[in-house]
C-alpha cells in the first residue's frame, strides 16, 4: 500500500522505482492507492497515473473512505474490458484484452485523423498490430509454452519498432507515446506472469468450462 497526498511524488518516488525493480521478473504489481485523506480528483489523478504505467491494476484501501462523490466519478470514466477480469487468475485474457483496448484507441484515432503516422511506417504498423492481436487472442484460448513464445515474439517486435513508426507522434506528443509503451510493456508482464504458472492457470480453465446441460460461469 502506498500512501502520497501528492500524484507527481505518488509515481515517481514509490511506484516508479518498484516497477524499475521487477521489470524482468515474473510477478504482477499492483500499486495501492489510500482513500483517506484524499480528494476525489486527486484519487482520479492517482489511478489514471496508475494505468499509464507497466502495472498489473491498481488496488484501493481504506474502503471505509469511498465517498459516495468518488463512485459517481468512477460511474462516468469508461470500464475496460480488461477491467472485469482478474489479472492474478487469467493472466493471458488479460493481455489479449488490453491490446485489444489499445487497438481500440489507436483506430478511435485514426479515425478522427488524430494519429501521426503516414506511408509505410503505417503499413508495417497495422501489419504488426494484426499479428500480434491475433497471436494473444491464440494464447487467451489456447495457452501453451509455443503459442506463449510467438506473441512474445510479435511483441517484442511491436515494442522495439513502435517509436520508429510513431515518429512523428512522438515528436508531437511524447507522454502518450510513452504511455503506449508502457502499456505493451504491461502485457508482456502478463505473459511473463502466466508461463511458468500454466499448469494451474490450464486446470482452472478446465474447472470453468461448462458441463453439458450447464451455463457457463461469467469472468472474475
Amino acid at each position: 500500500m502506498t500512501y502520497v497526498p501528492n500524484t507527481n511524488r505518488f509515481v515517481r518516488q514509490e511506484v516508479q522505482p518498484i516497477v524499475e525493480a521487477i521489470a524482468e521478473s515474473p510477478v504482477l504489481l499492483l500499486p495501492g492507492v489510500m482513500l483517506r485523506g484524499l480528494p476525489d480528483m486527486e484519487v482520479v489523478d492517482q489511478l489514471q497515473a496508475v494505468r499509464d504505467l507497466p502495472s498489473g491494476g491498481y488496488a484501493l484501501f481504506a474502503s471505509e473512505h469511498f465517498r459516495p462523490s468518488f463512485g459517481k466519478l468512477l460511474q462516468q470514466a469508461p470500464i475496460p474490458d480488461e477491467a472485469r477480469v482478474l489479472p492474478h487468475r487469467r493472466p493471458f485474457r488479460v493481455a489479449y484484452l488490453r491490446f485489444s483496448d489499445l487497438r481500440k484507441e489507436w483506430q478511435t484515432l485514426m479515425d478522427g485523423d488524430r494519429l501521426w503516422i503516414r506511408g509505410e511506417n503505417r503499413v508495417q504498423w497495422e501489419q504488426q498490430s494484426q499479428s500480434l492481436y491475433r497471436s494473444l487472442d491464440l494464447v487467451s484460448r489456447q495457452p501453451n509454452l509455443a503459442n506463449i513464445g510467438q506473441a512474445r515474439k510479435n511483441l517484442s517486435a511491436m515494442a522495439e519498432n513502435l517509436p520508429q513508426w510513431m515518429r512523428l507522434e512522438g515528436i508531437e506528443r511524447p507522454y502518450r507515446l510513452a504511455t503506449w509503451r508502457n502499456r505493451l510493456e504491461s502485457i508482456e508482464a502478463l505473459l511473463r506472469y502466466g508461463e511458468p504458472r500454466l499448469g494451474k492457470i490450464n486446470a482452472n480453465l478446465s474447472a470453468n468450462q461448462p458441463k453439458q446441460g450447464t451455463v457457463a460461469p461469467k469472468d472474475e
